[in-house]
């Protein structure tokens, strides 16, 4: 079973590689990068970093680099039965979430649609073939990964396709009771209404696929490392205990949950 996580060298990344290679041992794990972690080589090697079998470097926000993304997969493993999207921006070093409309920059703006949204469009535009081929194949009883032969269903117990990625509570617009953080705020909605948007399609196109939002909770990474003074210390996560909670969820997902905004504890979120 081949599992594709987007952005596996993040704080949360990483940790979903780490469970489930603890879940499933004989999963193949490909996680993308922007540049390669120091401590990882290319995939061709065969060497390993942390729970990564295959790392590929590409620029999630670059269509072209994305597509090149895709076609690798299609000649190296044929298919893929997963994609979980860990990529996400919420500030950067000159650039700090917004208390007040007259903060907005337009450049960290776009800078923000452009990182938390396309990855996850870009990602299904091209992944699709690679999903579809896996739900063709999950009438079989196993295929050959190259280590042993694994049931493609080993994840979800369901033969399920889960398309996911990364969100947060704070892009729900029903939820909105504090305002702020405009660009963080606006870019998740976008990607929800994206992956909901998603979710309709896929359901004539990918019957089999389940596509969700998650909601990782406060985890303690470096993404929210500068807003955790006022975070009660039972609601701040170590990546692990994130990872366990969102791959539990990843794991109960069946069609029927497609289109869904759900929460690292199971609850379903509004939109």
């Amino acid at each position: 079973m081949y599992i594709l996580i987007a952005g596996a060298t993040g704080g949360i990344g990483r940790a979903i590689a780490h469970r489930l290679k603890q879940t499933i041992p004989d999963v193949t794990l490909i996680g993308t990068c922007r540049q390669l972690p120091a401590s990882a080589t290319l995939p061709d090697t065969g060497a390993k970093s942390d729970a990564i079998d295959h790392w590929l470097v590409v620029d999630l926000t670059d269509d072209a680099s994305v597509a090149t993304l895709a076609q690798t997969l299609s000649d190296q493993f044929g298919y893929i039965n997963h994609v979980i999207n860990a990529v996400g921006l919420l500030h950067t070093a000159d650039q700090q979430p917004e208390k007040t409309v007259q903060k907005i920059e337009p450049d960290f703006f776009l800078q923000n649609m452009q990182v938390n949204v396309l990855p996850s469009l870009l990602l299904a535009r091209y992944c699709a073939p690679l999903l579809k081929q896996a739900s063709r194949l999950t009438a079989g009883e196993g295929v050959q990964t190259g280590k042993a032969s694994t049931p493609m269903n080993a994840l979800t117990g369901n033969g399920t396709q889960v398309f996911a990625t990364v969100s947060a509570k704070v892009g729900s617009i029903e939820d909105n009771r504090l305002g702020g953080w405009y660009s963080y705020r606006s870019s998740k909605a976008a990607l929800n209404m994206g992956l909901k948007t998603l979710s309709i399609e896929w359901q004539r196109t990918l019957p089999s696929a389940c596509v969700v939002a998650l909601h990782p909770g406060t985890t303690d990474t470096a993404l929210s490392a500068p807003f955790q003074a006022r975070v009660p210390a039972e609601q701040l996560f170590s990546p692990a205990k994130t990872a366990q909670y969102l791959v539990d969820v990843v794991a109960s997902l069946t069609p029927k949950d497609t289109g869904s905004f759900i929460a690292f504890d199971g609850e379903r979120l509004p939109w």
